[in-house]
């Protein structure tokens, strides 16, 4: 199987881009408008929870940006003809310097500031960057004077209060802060009018190297033409940084000091982000619709998605290669109605899931399902069709509904005939056939769909 969570190349940015299916092009216009709106020295937040796609749209951003800037090297890409001429013509008159860096991938780095900076300097490389400014001798010699600093950073200076040390730590601090505007000054205003950082992934880092991420770059970056834009879920962050100062700190204040502005990135529908990737999930199959209705219910990340993408794919075969069952609802209920609800519980309610599968708790099902309409209809069919549960033309209640997929799922997870909840099932379940217990339990499909799905 194919892995579904891509990465977040720019070529891909700028095939999302083209594409538009997931309509952000005119969100990253917007931003790009922001970017214009301020003045430096300034920070932004890019806000979002985990799994919404924010690499992709600030790798979006960044494209839009090179697109724009004339003085990008000859490898840059130059179709601009999905942009909006004036925002283009906006840019090719005052260009940014767009620098990217991934804080993950840098935090294990006792200090941020080392590895920051080189990503900054390697923008020489990058663009038509006049190399008598000697921007490597310059980074050289910023990032010499950060590893000096000895991990003393904004947060810890205080305490080296003894004399001497302080006072050493305090010049190397000035030191670093000139050298770091010596820096950014030789990549501008050959190349553009103003940089700007984004700081990525910065909720996935080690709490301590976020915090003195955030500190280094508050104190360090103060110049007027550079903004800096952190690509983050606060939410997540805050509590992050309550590992480092305590549960009872004020996390979100704390972090309120080093942003001037809150970009709300906007969520993605997760079934548009399906159609995208072209998943079927307008098909008639009761499975698809009930495994549809869960996702849109629970407005998973788009990283959720990529993980349901190839079980959805697998049910859908797996139903339409299985022989008709209609005539067994007992069977027929447990693979379109009941086996898209484990799913939908193993991804968005694994606690409950994991009561379900070890036989504690099987009234969780009913209540995790009952608020999808397409679960509850096929349900209730299913109850019509057994004899012993109701009435003819009488209509189920939520009692009647409960005991049905109980006594269903005591016949799928439990094997101790003694008990009474699989004896139960056994003297009122009418199940003429045979369930698929195991796929049932373990949700992997026969080998056979998986075949045809990678074929």
């Amino acid at each position: 199987m194919k892995r579904l969570d891509e990465e977040p190349t720019c070529e891909l940015a700028r095939e999302l881009l083209k594409n538009d299916q997931l309509g952000r092009r005119e969100i990253v216009a917007q931003f790009i408008h922001l970017l214009y709106s301020v003045n430096g020295p300034y920070s932004i937040f890019i806000d979002a929870p985990w799994g919404t796609g924010k690499t992709f749209f600030v790798k979006q951003i960044i494209e839009t940006l090179r697109f724009g800037n004339p003085h990008i090297d000859a490898n840059a890409p130059s179709d601009t003809s999905i942009f909006d001429s004036n925002l283009i013509t906006k840019m090719n008159e005052d260009p940014f310097l767009p620098i990217y860096f991934n804080a993950w991938e840098n935090d294990h780095f006792n200090d941020p500031i080392a590895p920051l900076l080189a990503t900054i300097a390697t923008m020489a490389d990058k663009t038509k960057v006049n190399q008598e400014r000697n921007v490597s001798d310059i980074a050289a010699g910023a990032i010499e004077c950060a590893l000096s600093l000895k991990g003393l950073n904004a947060g810890k200076l205080l305490e080296a209060i003894s004399g001497s040390d302080f006072l050493e730590a305090f010049r190397k601090r000035q030191e670093l802060r000139a050298k770091t505007e010596e820096l950014v000054s030789a990549l501008l205003p050959e190349v553009a009018n103003k940089a700007v950082l984004f700081i990525d992934e910065l909720d996935r880092c080690r709490p301590e190297f976020a915090m003195q991420l955030l500190e280094q770059t508050k104190s360090l970056f103060l110049q007027d033409n550079i903004v800096v834009v952190y690509s983050t879920d606060r939410t997540q962050l805050a509590y992050s940084l309550q590992g480092v100062y305590g549960q009872n700190y004020d996390c979100q204040r704390y972090l309120q000091r080093f942003c001037d502005y809150r970009f709300d990135l906007p969520r993605i529908n997760p079934i548009t982000y399906l159609e995208a990737k072209r998943v079927d999930i307008h098909s008639g199959y009761c499975f698809t619709k009930i495994s549809r209705r869960f996702i849109e219910q629970n407005r998973g990340s788009l990283r959720d998605c990529n993980r349901f993408i190839d079980k959805l794919k697998q049910g859908a075969t797996y139903i339409r290669n299985d022989a008709d069952c209609q005539g067994d609802w007992p069977i027929a209920f447990s693979r379109n109605a009941l086996l898209p609800t484990f799913l939908a519980m193993a991804e968005y309610a694994p606690e409950q899931w994991e009561q379900v599968k070890t036989g504690k708790c099987f009234d969780r099902v009913f209540e995790f399902a009952k608020e999808n309409d397409k679960f509850m209809e096929y349900l209730d069919r299913a109850i019509q069709g057994e004899r012993k549960y109701i009435e003819k033309g009488a209509e189920p209640t939520d009692g009647i509904r409960k005991s049905y997929i109980e006594d269903l799922c005591a016949e799928i997870f439990l094997d101790n005939y003694d008990d009474p909840r699989l004896k139960r099932s056994r003297e009122i379940l009418s199940i003429w056939g045979s369930l698929d217990k195991k796929t049932l339990r373990t949700l992997t499909f026969p080998e056979n769909v998986i075949a045809e799905i990678d074929n």
